[in-house]
């Protein structure tokens, strides 16, 4: 795990649009996709990539607190959408949702490489 100091957090808000407290939901999640495990520093590109997720989604009742919130990469955030995850609290509601992505990364995969397939002709 990085060490999250003071410093680094400060330096970190300068290079994106995260300001405090959203800051700390990347910093509890040690930087990294809570869905796929992604590390969100790896570059300038997955940084400004990083997004926050309400677990429980807005429109299905979730709040904007950030228990709630997640860290995680753009493409996890698109393709978990407004699932409402299951579970009794926040790491397995969390856990769900992982899940949940994973499955849609493999459907959508399929889905994509068959639109590849069609370009190609």
């Amino acid at each position: 795990m990085k060490e999250i100091t003071p410093e680094l957090l400060a330096e970190l808000a300068k290079v994106g649009w995260f300001k405090e407290p959203h800051l700390s939901v990347l910093a509890r999640a040690d930087f990294r996709c809570e869905y796929c495990g992604q590390d969100l520093l790896t570059s300038f590109n997955d940084w400004f990539n990083a997004q926050l997720d309400h677990i429980q989604p807005k429109s299905k009742g979730g709040s904007g607190e950030t228990p709630n919130l997640a860290a995680c990469c753009t493409t996890c955030n698109s393709l978990k959408w407004d699932y409402a995850p299951r579970g009794d609290n926040r790491d397995e509601r969390v856990a769900d949702a992982g899940r949940y992505v994973c499955e849609q990364r493999k459907v959508q995969g399929v889905m994509w490489n068959r639109y590849r397939q069609l370009m190609e002709r």
